[in-house]
């Protein structure tokens, strides 16, 4: 799926250990990167570091 397992892929795992009996049978599940590359500035939009909050010194 979108997340390329990192959600519900012990969930999926456990499922499938349920039916074929045990985990081991089951394995472990790699990551995968996307189908087709994506640009990081495709990801981050518009941005301007003057958008950011400067948040106010802690005090002493």
């Amino acid at each position: 799926g979108p997340c390329q397992g990192r959600f519900c892929g012990d969930v999926a795992g456990e499922i499938l250990a349920a039916r074929v009996g045990s985990r081991e049978a089951v394995g472990t599940f790699t990551a995968r990167p996307p189908l087709r590359p994506v640009p990081l500035a495709d990801l981050m939009g518009s941005f301007d570091y003057a958008d950011i909050p400067i948040p106010a010194p802690a005090p002493l």
